[in-house]
């Protein structure tokens, strides 16, 4: 084993039913990227492929400093308590092994590129964008700074890809839902739809936003729906994964996460339910967390029908 420092990518198997076999196909990849340093993953939500279990089994390897790299484009308020209490319960048992939270991936320019590399994949014809709708489907999560980060991405691929318009919904709960964005979308006098899945890897919310598009083809036989590849390997996503490894070795602001709309520091506009948390601070490390908290959430399904 080398002196390096290990990688493990710690996803979140219920946001977007990825099969474990995605996140390897991942590490593999950010391996080559990464020369000299041993990657593996481990998952939120999952009993065999665990993020306690991708740590003893680098413990077990003889690792003496382990980087656990967010792998989830953004990170909701219950991934941002639940990610590093269990990287917590290790650190605090094993102080012999230097243990890092990296930043997660975010808004960043590389991230950028790569959405905008899968949608010239799925519509190389660029000078048909001026009469295409963009739409762009999140994960969805008890977090509005989230789902917030999916619109910022959407109005930077709008302005910056030249489409004639932008929409932003989301798979699971979250409203509006893509069937819900649809219905309002081809209403426009655009009738070409180009579907953005913005998720880490494909999985069961992946195949569903391609399942919620076939109907809607067949609803709407007028309109062209495009469907567009999730990011999963685009080099530009492996840049900014090999980036965050690196900020996270160098540690300090470097591996500083942006904590402005922190809802466990105060009350932010938006996200009041399950505002009341207590958390405590004590740890060696700058990912220790301790959360105690409730989300509550009430979804009206069909939401409303007209804007």
């Amino acid at each position: 084993m080398t002196n390096n420092a290990a990688i493990m990518i710690c996803g979140d198997a219920s946001q977007d039913g990825a099969e474990p076999q995605a996140f390897q196909l991942l590490a593999d990849t950010l391996s080559k990227n990464l020369e000299g340093h041993y990657v593996t993953f481990g998952l939120l939500g999952s009993d065999g492929h665990s993020i306690h279990k991708g740590l003893e089994d680098l413990k077990s390897l003889g690792v003496t400093k382990i980087v656990c790299l967010p792998g989830m484009l953004f990170t909701p308020a219950d991934v941002k308590s639940a990610l590093p209490n269990a990287i917590n319960d290790f650190d605090i048992s094993n102080p012999e092994i230097d243990v890092t939270l990296g930043k997660d991936l975010g808004i960043d320019p590389k991230m950028l590129l790569a959405a905008q590399a899968r949608v010239l994949e799925a519509m190389p014809d660029t000078e048909s964008m001026g009469d295409t709708v963009l739409m762009i489907v999140g994960a969805g999560a008890c977090d509005a700074e989230a789902n917030a980060h999916v619109a910022k991405m959407a109005r930077l691929l709008l302005e910056g890809m030249g489409f004639a318009w932008s929409e932003v919904c989301y798979s699971g709960e979250v409203f509006p839902s893509v069937g819900q964005a649809i219905k309002q979308t081809v209403k426009l006098p655009y009738k070409q739809i180009l579907v953005l899945p913005y998720f880490l890897c494909a999985g069961r919310a992946v195949e569903g936003i391609y399942a919620d598009v076939d109907k809607a083809a067949a609803s709407y036989p007028e309109h062209t729906f495009i469907k567009v590849q999730p990011l999963s390997v685009q080099q530009h996503l492996i840049e900014t994964m090999v980036e965050r490894v690196h900020q996270a070795l160098e540690g300090g602001d470097a591996n500083a996460m942006n904590c402005q709309l922190c809802t466990f520091r105060e009350q932010v506009l938006g996200q009041e339910v399950g505002y009341d948390h207590t958390h405590e601070h004590d740890h060696n490390h700058d990912h220790g967390h301790s959360h105690s908290h409730d989300h509550t959430h009430s979804h009206d399904p069909d939401g409303p029908a007209e804007r």
